[in-house]
């Protein structure tokens, strides 16, 4: 048994936490982007592990503060979303 399947309110969890995600990184909004992984997540960008909140806030600072940057936006689409309510 694995568990209950995902319910509607995980769901729309989920895709509240990828708006916020996504709306942070857009605006530049670092520690809104920090705040959207718990302490030891580890984000991989082009297969860098960024360890940890302070590694994520370095990561994304850079990002940001690039001069191509403002003017971005990310929107998500066809999402598929796979777990068992754990």
């Amino acid at each position: 048994d694995m568990g209950s399947p995902l319910n509607a309110d995980d769901r729309l969890a989920i895709f509240e936490l990828m708006a916020r995600y996504a709306w942070a990184i857009d605006t530049g909004d670092v520690e809104g982007y920090v705040a959207c992984f718990t302490a030891d997540a580890v984000l991989s960008m082009r297969g860098v592990p960024n360890r940890g909140h302070k590694a994520i806030r370095a990561y994304v600072s850079s990002v940001v503060s690039r001069p191509e940057f403002p003017g971005r936006q990310h929107h998500h689409n066809e999402v598929l979303i796979d777990g068992d309510g754990e």
